[in-house]
């Protein structure tokens, strides 16, 4: 089953509101369906994803505080939503 990244995107918003409200017993009953219907076998890494994805986090942005919605699974790596790139000055 190959989904384009959209179609991912939108299956793991919609496990994820159901992952953070589940109980315990529910939630591994609900890791297992979405490992199965996107075919990914790392547990630990589908059980960070879920718990992060559509989250606000604070980034530190041109000198100010802001909350940027977490929208991928790389949220920790820098991308998320709202924010741009900015040119770092040279080191001499």
């Amino acid at each position: 089953m190959g989904f384009t990244m959209a179609e991912k995107k939108k299956i793991r918003a919609e496990y994820a509101k159901r992952y953070r409200k589940a109980r315990k017993a529910e939630k591994t009953r609900i890791l297992d369906e979405y490992l199965k219907l996107v075919g990914k076998g790392k547990g630990k890494y589908a059980i960070f994803i879920l718990n992060r994805e559509g989250k606000k986090q604070l980034r530190l942005l041109g000198g100010k505080y802001v909350n940027a919605e977490i929208t991928s699974s790389h949220a920790g790596k820098g991308c998320t939503k709202n924010t741009t790139m900015r040119k770092l000055p040279r080191l001499s």
